[in-house]
Order: C-alpha cells, then sequence, then structure tokens
C-alpha cells in the first residue's frame, strides 16, 4: 500500500462542475428570450466585474496545471507497440512488446522472451545451447491491478503505483527490501507531445522515470548496478515516436549506378601448411526491376582471386569479368532482418551454412543483435553478436527443443552484419581449422565514394599464371559411388587426392593418383552432407560434392 506522509499540505478541494446544457440543466430566461449556453456564458462574463473574471481565470489555470501534473491515467505497454530500449552501458537495442494477455480480475500481460547462451542437455548430453524463456529487465509479465498497481513479476516482484504523488512511498520489491519514494512530478514534453514525468527513487540508489503518455521511460538494469535502459523509440502503427528500426527494405535501397566493393578472405589448415584464397569483388547496380514482391538487382563487374599456399609457396591470381549476377530481395527471402534482439530466427546463411551435415532435416534458427552505432546508424548481427571476436563461444545455427531450448547443432560459427541502405557489410564463417571473412571495403552511393574503390585496370593487371585444372565429380548429387575425373597431362608429378567433409575434417586421402584419367571411390559409409573433393600437389584444383 502507499503510504503518504501525514505532514504534507492538503491540495485545494476542487469544485464540481455541471455543464450548463446538459439534460437537466433549465434554460435561462432574460427579457422573455431564452439564452443558448453559449450565450449564457456571455451575458455572464459581461455582467462579471473585472476581478471577478481575473479570479475565475486564476482559477481555471489553477484546474488546468493541476490536472495536467496530476492527471488520472498513466499508460504502461500498449499490446499493438514495441517498445525500444538502449542500456547506458551498451549499444544493444532491446526491445519488448505484449506476446500474450489473460484476462481475469486483473490483466496479465506477458512479454516476449530472449535467448540467451546457457549450457543445456541436448540429445542426453550437456552442450552449448540457448535457453529461450529468459526474462527482460522488466520480468516475464506486467500485473494491472486497474489504474492503481503495475506489478512486475518473475522470480520477484516490482511493484509501481502510477498515481502516486510526491512524497508518497511503498514497498517496491519486497523479497529484496527495496521501497520507492515518487520525488518529483512535472510537467514537459516528450517526442513533441505535452506529457507529465514522474521521478521514482529507489532505496537502492536507481531511479525509474515514468510518462505519463509513454510508460517506463527509465528503468534501472539491476544486474549492472548504477546502469540503466532508457526507452528510445516506440513502433506503433498510428503513433510512431523516436527510434524506429529498419525493415527489410530499409537494408536495400541501391540505385542503378552503385558500386559495392567486397574483400574475402578464405583459409583452410591443411596437413602440411595453410592454404589461403583472396577475392575482390567490384559490383556495380546495371539495372533493377521488381515483379511480385520481389526486387532484382542485375550486377556486372570484376573479381579478382589469388591462391596461396604456404607450404608450396605457389601463388596464382586469376579474374573474371561477369555480366550474369542477380541479387534477389524479398520480404520472405530476408525476414529474418525483421528480428529482434535477443530472438531466434529461421536463417540458413549466405556462406553454405545448410552445409552443417550434423544439422538433419529439421528447420534452423540463428540468434538476432541489433546495434545503435554513434552516428545513429544500425548494425544488425545475426548468428554471432557484435563485440564477440574470439571463436571461445559457439554462435551459429540451433535446432528448437521443446519451447525452452535451442540446442547448438552445426560446427561452424558465423556472423553476418547487416546495415540500413548497404546490405551485408561483413560477414564471418570458420569452422575448425578453415573459414571465410568478407567485409565491404568502399561503395560508391548516389555519385559518393566511400572506402576503397579499386580501379578496373588494377583489378584485371594479373592474367591466369598458369592453366586451369581439370577436375569433375559424377554423379553429383551422388548416393555413395562417385567418379573422379582429371588430367593428368596438366601434371608433372601425381597429386594427392584429399575429401574433406565441411567442418574440414578429412575422410580420405589417397596419396598419389595413379595416371588413370578416372578414378572411382564408394564414399556409402559417410554420412550425408556436402563433401569437398581436392587434388594437391604443384597444383590445386577442387569440386564440392553432395552425397544424400
Amino acid at each position: 500500500m502507499v503510504s503518504r506522509p501525514t505532514n504534507r499540505r492538503p491540495l485545494p478541494i476542487r469544485p464540481n462542475y455541471r455543464l450548463t446544457n446538459g439534460p437537466h440543466t433549465q434554460p435561462r430566461i432574460k427579457n422573455g428570450q431564452t439564452l443558448t449556453p453559449s450565450r449564457q456564458k456571455n451575458t455572464i462574463l459581461s455582467q462579471t466585474t473585472p476581478t471577478v473574471k481575473k479570479q475565475l481565470l486564476t482559477l481555471l489555470t489553477l484546474v488546468f496545471c493541476t490536472s495536467m501534473l496530476y492527471p488520472q491515467a498513466w499508460n504502461t505497454m500498449d499490446p499493438a507497440n514495441e517498445y525500444h530500449y538502449l542500456p547506458s552501458s551498451d549499444s544493444l537495442i532491446h526491445s519488448l512488446w505484449i506476446d500474450s494477455t489473460l484476462v481475469g480480475p486483473n490483466v496479465t500481460n506477458y512479454f516476449n522472451r530472449r535467448a540467451v547462451p546457457s549450457i543445456e542437455q541436448c540429445d542426453g548430453s550437456p552442450i552449448q545451447a540457448l535457453s529461450l524463456g529468459e526474462p527482460h529487465f522488466l520480468m516475464k509479465s506486467l500485473q494491472e491491478l486497474g489504474d492503481s498497481l503495475w506489478i512486475f513479476m518473475d522470480s520477484t516482484e516490482y511493484r509501481i503505483y502510477p498515481q502516486a504523488l510526491p512524497g508518497d512511498n511503498w514497498a517496491f520489491a519486497p523479497a529484496i527490501g527495496i521501497s520507492a519514494t515518487v520525488q518529483s512530478l512535472t510537467g514537459t514534453t516528450t517526442w513533441g507531445q505535452p506529457d507529465s514525468l514522474k521521478v521514482i527513487q529507489l532505496s537502492s540508489g536507481e531511479e525509474i522515470w515514468l510518462s505519463q503518455e509513454f510508460g517506463i521511460m527509465r528503468f534501472p538494469d539491476f544486474a549492472n548496478p548504477g546502469e540503466y535502459f532508457e526507452l528510445i523509440g516506440i513502433s506503433s502503427a498510428n503513433n510512431p515516436v523516436g527510434v524506429q528500426l529498419p525493415g527489410v527494405w530499409d537494408y536495400f535501397t541501391f540505385e542503378v549506378g552503385d558500386i559495392l566493393q567486397y574483400h574475402s578472405d578464405q583459409f583452410m589448415a591443411g596437413d602440411v601448411g595453410v592454404e589461403r584464397t583472396t577475392i575482390d569483388s567490384k559490383y556495380q547496380i546495371g539495372s533493377v526491376t521488381t515483379d511480385s514482391g520481389v526486387s532484382s538487382y542485375h550486377l556486372f563487374g570484376i573479381k579478382k582471386t589469388t591462391y596461396f599456399d604456404s607450404y608450396t609457396h605457389l601463388e596464382v591470381s586469376s579474374y573474371f569479368e561477369y555480366d550474369t549476377v542477380i541479387w534477389q530481395i524479398s520480404e520472405s527471402s530476408h525476414q529474418f532482418l525483421s528480428g529482434h534482439t535477443h530472438e531466434m530466427v529461421s536463417y540458413e546463411g549466405s556462406s553454405g551454412l545448410s552445409d552443417c551435415v550434423d544439422v538433419g532435416p529439421s528447420p534452423t534458427y540463428s540468434p538476432v543483435f541489433i546495434y545503435l552505432g554513434g552516428d545513429s546508424s544500425f548494425y544488425y548481427s545475426i548468428g554471432r553478436p557484435l563485440a564477440i571476436e574470439d571463436q571461445g563461444a559457439y554462435w551459429g545455427q540451433y535446432q528448437v527443443q521443446g519451447n525452452s531450448i535451442a540446442c547448438y547443432k552445426c560446427g561452424e560459427q558465423y556472423q553476418e552484419v547487416y546495415r540500413p541502405g548497404l546490405g551485408m557489410t561483413s560477414g564471418v564463417s570458420v569452422w575448425f581449422e578453415a573459414g571465410i571473412e568478407t567485409e565491404l571495403v568502399g561503395y560508391v552511393i548516389d555519385g559518393d565514394t566511400t572506402g576503397t574503390i579499386t580501379s578496373d585496370a588494377v583489378l584485371t593487371a594479373t592474367k591466369w599464371l598458369e592453366s586451369p585444372v581439370t577436375l569433375t565429380a559424377y554423379p553429383n548429387p551422388s548416393a555413395g559411388s562417385v567418379s573422379v575425373e582429371w588430367n593428368p597431362a596438366e601434371w608433372s608429378s601425381s597429386p594427392a587426392l584429399v575429401i574433406l567433409d565441411m567442418t574440414g575434417r578429412k575422410v580420405c586421402r589417397i596419396e598419389k593418383l595413379p595416371f588413370s584419367p578416372t578414378i572411382s571411390l564408394n564414399l556409402e559409409d559417410h554420412p550425408k552432407g556436402m563433401y569437398l573433393i581436392r587434388l594437391q600437389g604443384e597444383k590445386t584444383a577442387e569440386q564440392k560434392l553432395l552425397l544424400r
């Protein structure tokens, strides 16, 4: 219960006013003429002395100001809205909304849940997992006892009396001994709208800021003493305010003539050295077509590839000019970009993540993280949080088991980062001793150049240093019986044939191939999935093979 101090000066009692044109009001008569309510008002004012007028205006002003400072209704959370909070200690945007509502004597609203790392029993053994039912800083649910009490509930309770007045105090978190006192109540403007702001001081030293129009503006981050969450925006179909999260089409706003240049670094640690391939790709938007909700970006450009083997010290550079690359963007194909922080979204990835042979046929999901940059831009990271650079934590694809656990299923760790107007700006995919990193290093948007754009002359300066190597595997896909064709005339010495799974694990090796153009292999005992067939010697050739 709210306790009020006994030494507070009582508020003046305001008189009850009845409408002059109500159904029970008798019309006034003057000189035999019935006056309308507006004429009655004008007549009364015309007969009032200036002193009485001044007193009436003062009273009306007092009533107006009092109603502004002591409003009767304080908004909590609208079930139709999304509320975006930013912690004072981080740039990770936390989004809350009412996921479901239980209507009874009191209304209980349940918030959306978070997916956070944990160690759980998956398939009978404790492995890396994501717990899907974790609460936000405002707990798991909000129970509203009319307009007088809000209770945020989970393992403990937070209690807020929205109509409490300055000086009122109560038990905010009874289980942990924190009390609350209304420190101030002032009129203000929030996002351009008249508002009232109530500051609640907690005995633990933190503050809660309560807006009449928009609900909780600031709330303590009890997991990090001294820090807090601040409301930065509300997404609403009727009245969006503040920061609005980008949608799918906000990430892809390219126009004809725009240029994007990427640099990729691929590496694989073999038995005797490290093989590394760098790829510099420059795309230019040639045309854009839209049909049935799908936007197709037709690109042309140049791709330069440089291969280096640390064991043989072999370095090969080549380039390729292309004009048939097409990016297709739609709401369904990029629905994952509508996800929110700590939400799990269905996602295959663009770096071959569906090649993970242990994932199986069930749908796979990845966690989402959305950041607000210092330049007010957004960073959308999927798979791995933006701040995690090491490979110690598992971040990638998960399978949901039941309603509470998502088990880590893929040996590949990855992260893709998107920014509005630029699409994917970086990507990292690492599996055991192999991986690929891609970064947007430069772009030309609306004629303005940012970053590095390499001239065509530089990209095409290096031709093939040696002839391509022949390598063909068939049938592909295969049920297990595979024929491998190569050309012994292209080699001065017999190469080794190596077969790797997509985790980089060697599953087969023939040290020296016989000088026969066709080699027969039986891979029926190996799990279904994607494999890499490689010829390795003074040259290297690779061919992907799908077993099914």
